[in-house]
């Protein structure tokens, strides 16, 4: 079974590519790659700074 994110990239690819075709669309594809970018690499570092270091990963 292929991990969660993978279904939701793929289609966020297709989607990505079809407003692409205006510039509008294309800086909206953009900033969503850039917050989806930023959302997995804060969900990332929440999940898995805590495994590392012990403790809550803030204090």
């Amino acid at each position: 079974m292929p991990p969660k994110g993978t279904l939701g990239r793929l289609r966020m690819v297709y989607r990505m590519r079809r407003v692409a075709r205006t510039s509008t669309g294309s800086a909206y594809a953009f900033w969503a790659w850039w917050l989806n970018a930023r959302w997995v690499r804060g969900v990332n570092a929440y999940l898995f700074v805590p495994l590392r270091k012990g403790g809550d990963g803030f204090s």
